[in-house]
This record gives C-alpha cells, structure tokens and sequence, in this order.
C-alpha cells in the first residue's frame, strides 16, 4: 500500500468518527456540547532495547620459547639458566634448560622483547623472529668477531647488515677463460666442506656443481653461487652476495684466470658469500686478510653459527664491542 493511500484511508476513518459523534449529539439536550473522538491509526513502533556494549577484552597472550647460546651449530638450541625475558614490567627468567614462557597483552603479541643474561650481549627482538623456537644471545667473548663481521664498516664496505643464506646454494662453475686444472681445483676444494662450518651447519659445498659456459642473469641467478674467471682480478679473487632484506638470493666469485686456484684464498673469498662481508684482522682467521688461514678455525666457526643461529638482517646492539 502506497503511503498516499494510507493517508486517505487514515481520513476517512477520522471523519466517519466525526459523523457518528454528531448524529449521537442530536438526541440529546441542545446545550450538551458534542464529543469529537479521533483514534490514531498508526502502529506504534517499538523501539528497540539497546544492548549493552561489550567490554570483553582479548585474553592475554602466552609466548613460549628458549634462549639460547648461539655460538653451537644452527638448531643445537644450548639453552641459558637464569637468563631474563622482559615486556614492560612483566619479567621472567627462563629455567634450567633455557625455556621460558611470558604473558604479553594480546595487542603486543609480537612486541619487542628484553632478552638478557650474565655474560651475554643484551637482546631485543621480536617472537614472531626467534630462529628454531629460540632468541640467541652472543656470548661477549665473541661479540668482537661477530660485530666486525656484520656491522663494522670498511672503506670497500661501508655499508654493513646482517645477510646469510635460508637455503641450500646451487654452486655453478663458468668454465669461459678456465683451464681444466683450475676448474678441477674449485672442485676438489668445494668437496672438503668448510662451506658446512661457515653457515652454522645448515648446508654444504659437497653437492655436485652445475657447469656452464656463461653466467645466469635476471631470475635465473637466485639460488645460485657462482665461481667465474676474468682477467686483471688483484688478489686472485673477489666476492660478494645480493640478498633481499637479509636473506641472500646470489653469491659470486671471480677469480683471476690468470692464477692458480689456491685453497686458502677461495675459501676467504667464499666466507664473504654467507656473510656481510666484513673480515676478522686481530686473530688468524678464514675471515681474515693479513692472517688467513683458509681453514675455519674454532673461534672463527662460532662467530658464524651466531650469525646462522640469527634471524636475517638482526640489529646491531647497543654494545662497545
């Protein structure tokens, strides 16, 4: 029913109540007054109950994990008696075996954490970036190696963060300018697997290489380490890494095709493609470039499973090292 039809049938009611009143009125005495009676037709509207607003908050979050020693092999998750967690001013400490669990509000699940313990540099960290279940302090003895690797700049790197591999590499051998001999000695050096101690004990160099005659370009490049020669390199060889916030996609190095593959320089140019790049000159080191060995030693392995036991791209501490 249109609303133009409701209003006249409204109309008609009212004056059919106005007759009725009026002819009632005629029987009686001339001075009564005549009763004029309108009824509402319309239906009343209820008005419905307003419910009450709710005031149920989210349930805290319960965020459980280990703190752990990085310097042991990537998942060996050594944990940290008595170590602190801490979120604002709720604090615990972790038990005998490292573990830990704190409650955080459910708006800060993954707000940033205070990880600390004695001897240790202190953390801060996300949940959301523990690595195996664990946040890894770095033990202060070795901060010194692991900051002049990641974060220490240098004049041919000025720029340091954080990068290492998520992946097994695929490495590939450009066989264009080598001779057969160098090519063999890449292979025999790659099958002693030092490459297993530089990235924490995640991956190897004892996987058979692909061998080609050009580099790969554009998106065939990720994934991939490529050992290449070219004249006029100094030094017998270079290196560096591509990665993307951290994790590295493309590893390269360039020999001089002019020299010998020695063992002890591949192996130093290797370290810089699991790494930032930076180099370790205060102790004999693979890492280093005035005391090389070429060898991983025990100081330099545990510097570089706390880089492997890290999240990519972990933020430099606020420490002297």
């Amino acid at each position: 029913m249109t609303k133009n039809k409701a209003r006249n049938l409204n109309l008609q009611t009212v004056i059919g109540l106005i007759s009725i009143a009026i002819l009632s009125a005629c029987g009686q005495a001339a001075s009564a007054t005549p009763t004029l009676t309108i009824v509402s037709t319309e239906t009343p509207t209820n008005t419905p109950t307003p419910s009450p607003t709710s005031t149920n908050t989210p349930e805290p979050v319960m965020i459980e994990g280990i703190v752990a020693d990085c310097r042991y092999p990537y998942g060996a998750l050594i944990g940290i008696p008595n170590a602190t967690v801490q979120f604002e001013h709720t604090m615990t400490t972790t038990d005998d075996r490292g573990h830990f669990s704190i409650m955080v509000p459910y708006a800060d699940n993954d707000a940033f954490l205070e990880i600390s313990a004695e001897g240790y540099v202190p953390y801060h960290e996300h949940p959301s970036r523990m690595v195996e279940g664990a946040f890894h302090l770095i033990p202060k003895d070795l901060y010194r190696g692991v900051y002049l690797i990641l974060w220490n700049a240098e004049p041919n790197n000025p720029q340091h963060w954080h990068r290492k591999w998520e992946q097994q590499t695929e490495f590939v051998i450009v066989r264009t300018g080598a001779t057969e001999k160098q090519i063999d000695s890449v292979l025999s050096i790659l099958a002693t697997d030092e490459y297993r101690k530089m990235t924490g004990g995640r991956f190897t160099s004892v996987v058979p290489p692909t061998i080609v005659d050009s580099k790969p370009t554009g998106s065939k490049k990720e994934g991939k380490t490529v050992i290449s020669f070219a004249p006029g390199i100094v030094g017998g060889g270079i290196a560096h890494s591509e990665d993307n916030s951290g994790v590295i996609y493309y590893a390269e190095i360039t020999w001089n095709v002019n020299e010998t593959v020695d063992r002890v320089i591949l192996w130093h140019e290797m370290l810089h493609t699991v790494t930032a790049g930076g180099h370790i000159n205060e102790w004999p080191s693979v890492v280093s470039e005035v005391q090389t060995t070429g060898y991983m030693t025990t100081t330099d392995e545990q510097a570089l499973n706390c880089i492997y036991n890290s999240p990519p791209n972990r933020n430099e501490p606020s420490y002297q090292p």
